[in-house]
């Protein structure tokens, strides 16, 4: 069977479904692999949507290409291979909401750039690079000794098999870091110590990679610590409802989404803020 990559198909009208839209892109799609949506799904960008397809591109292993060709008038088609489908930053209005009148105590950062903010949103979910791959198998190790029963049964897993979570992000966590690129924060007995868009070993990339959560909680996105190993999650298995995504909690020792491994501690972002109960009290 032919290697699978995503694609997004650009177009100006809605196709009937993913066969219809890839057979005007010129592409064969004899099946839709496991894992794919049966119909699209729109991300809307300006006046244009971007769907969630399946392409077949012929090889064993899937190559992400750039696009083929700029879209011509009204209701020619092209086809745009990416990583995944683009993730709109969603508008914000300046002093949305004033972050310090949240928090009971505030140690913020300094707030990341409308650029930065573009690239976290584009970026914090796509599939993952090679240089990745080679990290996350590199840390694996057989955790049992030689002599253990079942040193032997040990199979470390395939990270080339996640699916990472994507989506539009909310427009007040957006907003929140554009006025603090991480820091820490308290409200009640509610500790945050939120991660930044990107940085090197502390972004919420590092973070969601570094701690294998595609592996253990898939569509789950890690966005914070509490200060003592517990992890805020936005759980995004499901589209945003509102702009927003409910926020969950989990021990980064204990990642899962079993009731015994993760509990729900708000409905959006803000909420979670506002919250005052220690979230290692909800486990």
């Amino acid at each position: 069977m032919p290697g699978w990559s995503r694609g997004a198909i650009s177009f100006q009208s809605k196709p009937s479904d993913i066969s219809d839209a890839a057979t005007k892109c010129g592409e064969s799609l004899p099946c839709v692999p496991e894992g794919m949506p049966s119909s699209p799904r729109a991300a809307h960008r300006g006046s244009r949507s971007t769907y969630l397809v399946a392409c077949s591109v012929g090889s064993q292993s899937p190559r992400w290409g750039k696009k083929r060709k700029k879209l011509g008038t009204p209701n020619r088609w092209s086809m745009t291979i990416i990583r995944q489908p683009v993730q709109p930053l969603p508008r914000m209005k300046q002093n949305a909401l004033k972050w310090p009148s949240v928090f009971d105590e505030t140690y913020p950062e300094a707030g990341a750039s409308g650029a930065t903010l573009a690239g976290f949103a584009e970026s914090v979910g796509e599939p993952l690079r090679a240089a990745e791959i080679t990290t996350i198998n590199r840390r694996q190790q057989n955790p049992f000794p030689a002599s253990d029963s079942l040193h032997a049964a040990y199979r470390p897993f395939d990270p080339e098999r996640w699916i990472l979570p994507w989506g539009p992000l909310p427009s007040l966590y957006l907003d929140f870091l554009k006025w603090s690129n991480g820091g820490e924060f308290r409200t009640g007995q509610r500790w945050f110590q939120f991660f930044p868009a990107l940085d090197a070993l502390r972004s919420v990339r590092s973070m969601l990679l570094g701690y294998n959560v595609p592996q253990y909680m898939p569509g789950a996105l890690p966005i914070a610590f509490n200060g003592g190993g517990t992890f805020y999650l936005f759980d995004m298995r499901e589209s945003a409802i509102g702009d927003e995504y409910p926020v969950v909690c989990a021990h980064s020792g204990n990642l899962g989404w079993r009731a015994d491994q993760s509990v729900r501690v708000a409905d959006s972002f803000l909420n979670a803020c506002r919250g005052t109960v220690d979230i290692d009290d909800l486990r």
